[in-house]
């Protein structure tokens, strides 16, 4: 009896390429920082949740942003890395969004906020310090959320699960690089339209100064996302987090001092939510 191996699925990673000058103070004066991100931690986690992982392309002509345009249609899972909220990545996510296909959405703890209601969409935090004692745990952890990303119900993206959203953009099999990124193009504008149609606010856009807040959501599941992410930053450092709803505060009881880096951190989980978060040691 011949066996034949089975295939395995891919992940395309679409992530920064390079550290931005503005930034380099934050990621230790390295400029090849995500370069060790996705050689250290994305590509042997990707490959531990038994995906093979296809990493990011630098950006150039057509041919290539037809290559990433078509990867972005045909892989079984895209891991997005939303750290430093670079603008190129954001746009490749949005196409995947428009195809409703399955997105893996990461972020390091240096990247104080993205910019979507935190807590509508989950995401997985991770440690950019690359320490050699936390590595391997940090593969382990991003394993973990891929996995769970690929086991979640059903095949679509988890955006047009919260917005109610309907209109889904078509793959092209023909046409040039071209005209597929115009398509893609389209959609994410009919995608904008669509969810304004299904009740999704203009101020859910924190980009544009305004305050944004949760919906459709309960409170309680907030809160543990909030409280969970909370723990991924510090650890055994986090005694307790009172959450008080009439005042809108969440106090963080921890058993030692918190530094600036992972405070902000932590604080920027709280932003747009209806809580005010205070770090307390106790």
């Amino acid at each position: 009896m011949t066996q034949k191996k089975e295939k395995k699925k891919k992940c395309f990673i679409i992530m920064p390429i390079t550290t931005p000058k503005s930034m380099l103070a934050e990621y230790g004066k390295d400029e090849d920082h995500f370069t060790h991100v996705l050689k250290l931690l994305f590509m042997p986690a990707v490959e531990k949740a038994g995906l093979e992982a296809i990493p990011p392309q630098a950006k150039g002509d057509e041919v290539i942003h037809g290559r990433i345009v078509e990867k972005l249609d045909t892989a079984d899972l895209v891991l997005c890395d939303m750290s430093t909220l670079n603008a190129n990545v954001f746009f490749e996510f949005g196409i995947r969004t428009s195809l409703d296909k399955k997105v893996c959405l990461v972020t390091d703890n240096l990247t104080k906020k993205v910019p979507f209601d935190a807590n509508i969409i989950n995401y997985h935090i991770y440690l950019a310090g690359l320490n050699a004692w936390e590595v391997e745990s940090e593969v382990g952890k991003l394993t973990v959320h891929i996995n769970e990303t690929m086991e979640a119900g059903g095949k679509g993206n988890s955006l047009w699960k919260y917005f109610g959203v309907s209109s889904v953009g078509v793959s092209l099999d023909k046409g040039g690089p071209d005209d597929q990124i115009a398509l893609m193009r389209e959609e994410i504008r009919a995608l904008r339209s669509d969810m304004t149609a299904t009740g999704v606010r203009a101020e859910h856009r924190p980009y544009e100064g305004t305050e944004a807040r949760y919906f459709r959501l309960p409170p309680a599941l907030i809160k543990r996302n909030i409280a969970d992410k909370v723990a991924h930053i510090l650890g055994q450092r986090v005694a307790d987090i009172v959450w008080d709803d009439l005042k809108g505060t969440a106090s963080i009881m921890t058993t030692e001092e918190i530094p600036d880096y992972d405070a902000k951190a932590v604080f920027g989980l709280f932003d747009n939510s209806m809580w005010t978060a205070e770090i307390t040691l106790v």
